[in-house]
């Protein structure tokens, strides 16, 4: 955000968006913001994921070094990672920033973000994914049931959702909202739903996330054309998480796939995460999100 105030959420996204990689080296993720743009983070020191985008880009990254995705939030951004444990994120935030999280707990991802402070989620449950978040934050939702996410954005609010049903993962993206949207012209993010994207949501339980969302929604994206985010998501995708503890997500992907994308054309994103790379988790035990980089792939982008 270029603008942070206490209760609300302002994104000041150039219209460059994503329109370049200012630099791009294999291995790894570097977030540069301009203090002036989206600013997920106002620093990043070598070997860690500290967001500093270039001011005319959105900044998910203007320069990316190799090895891996390293955390190490600057005090000055989300002021204190006061713990990590290898193999899992333990998030320690100030309670009066950005609060990601105010509180995280060891070997699982919790969320206490307060109502007042953007409020991602205003309580997050040991174990599992459970939004809660208040009408009055920039409209996240203004309603959600227990269960799972179902995005269904209102034009007016930033439409990350404006309704929030259980069961399971739905994205309606509006051409007009901020436009996670489900078209997005040339030098920005361009969504193309696609039916095979996530394959199949055959299961959902309670209170936490199981993806094998059905072949007609969540697809973040299928198609994306060159030389900005283009994301080819295979059938195979998310084929099988081969475990999935009750309260957590557990992936173990096949070598070809979770890929947040196992194709991706040149000048972008491509993913190829196999089983003992970062792979938003080779692993996953309970209760835990547990990370294992593999600085060998070009991995989060070649």
């Amino acid at each position: 955000m270029s603008h942070f105030s206490s209760t609300l959420l302002i994104f000041r996204l150039d219209v460059s968006f994503l329109v370049q990689l200012s630099h791009f080296s294999a291995g790894c993720l570097i977030f540069r913001p301009a203090d002036s743009i989206f600013g997920w983070m106002s620093q990043f020191s070598a070997g860690c994921l500290i967001f500093r985008p270039a001011v005319s880009i959105f900044g998910w990254m203007s320069q990316f070094s190799a090895g891996c995705l390293d955390f190490r939030l600057d005090v000055s951004f989300l002021v204190q990672l006061s713990e990590f444990s290898a193999g899992c994120l333990i998030f320690r935030p100030a309670v009066s920033f950005f609060d990601w999280m105010s509180q995280f707990s060891a070997g699982c991802l919790k969320f206490r973000l307060d109502v007042s402070n953007f409020g991602w989620m205003s309580h997050f449950s040991s174990s599992c994914l459970n939004f809660r978040l208040d009408v009055s934050i920039f409209g996240w939702m203004s309603q959600f049931s227990a269960g799972c996410l179902i995005f269904r954005p209102a034009d007016s609010i930033f439409g990350w959702m404006s309704h929030f049903s259980s069961s399971c993962l739905i994205f309606r993206l509006d051409v007009s909202i901020f436009g996670w949207m489900s078209q997005f012209s040339a030098g920005c993010l361009n969504f193309r739903l696609d039916v095979s994207f996530f394959v199949q949501l055959t299961q959902f339980s309670a209170g936490c996330l199981i993806f094998r969302p059905a072949v007609s929604f969540f697809g973040w994206m299928s198609h994306f054309s060159s030389s900005f985010l283009i994301i080819r998501l295979d059938v195979s995708f998310f084929v099988h998480p081969s475990l999935f503890s009750a309260g957590c997500l557990i992936s173990r992907p096949a070598v070809s796939f979770f890929g947040w994308m196992s194709h991706f054309s040149s000048s972008g994103l491509n993913f190829r995460l196999d089983v003992s790379i970062f792979g938003w988790m080779s692993h996953f035990s309970s209760s835990c999100l547990n990370f294992r980089l593999d600085v060998s792939i070009s991995g989060w982008m070649s």
